[in-house]
């Protein structure tokens, strides 16, 4: 895994560091995965971006984007499909970064609590451990982007909406009792 784009960012900015929960295959047995803790470092670059680095125990992945969430967005599917995912407020379904509408930090995330309802007035740290995981879910970017997508109204008649994917996986759990 390496840094996207074509030459490396230079950095503009002093860098930020810290531990973040991460799920992923174990050191000792890779067919098991267990909560471990993983270094992120990001720093902003000359360019106006911010480049994140992340050191998992099982190697390295670095990315550049305009923000936090939106580089973890992509970082995070592609540590998905390593069976890894990132335990971070910026993995929770009903987050999203800044807009026009809503704006934050590029450090920060603002909480969609419900459909159809505006964001949170506050932000939260886009690395911070949430205070209640079971908003992350599978914390995939497939999860995050259907609560947004139904948050925006855009669900295509006969297209899946968040709803009707968490009625699919509830009854699916339920079943498997």
């Amino acid at each position: 895994m390496t840094v996207s784009g074509q030459s490396a960012p230079i950095q503009d900015g002093p860098s930020q560091s810290c531990e973040i929960p991460v799920y992923g295959p174990s050191p000792q047995d890779p067919t098991r995965s267990t909560l471990q803790t993983a270094q992120a470092t990001w720093f902003p670059t000359t360019d106006g971006e911010v480049l994140v680095r992340i050191e998992l125990p099982a190697g390295d992945i670095a990315s550049a984007g305009h923000d936090l969430f939106y580089t973890l967005l992509g970082m995070r599917s592609d540590l998905h499909d390593h069976g890894w995912k990132l335990l971070v407020n910026a993995s929770r379904r009903n987050v999203w970064g800044s807009t026009r509408q809503f704006p934050c930090h590029v450090d920060q995330v603002r909480v969609y609590p419900a459909f159809g309802c505006p964001a949170e007035p506050y932000s939260l740290h886009a690395l911070a451990l949430p205070d209640d995981l079971s908003e992350i879910g599978g914390a995939s970017v497939d999860e995050q982007l259907l609560w947004r997508k139904e948050w925006a109204g855009k669900v295509a008649p006969g297209e899946l909406s968040w709803t009707e994917y968490d009625r699919e996986r509830r009854a699916l759990r339920e079943r498997e009792t």
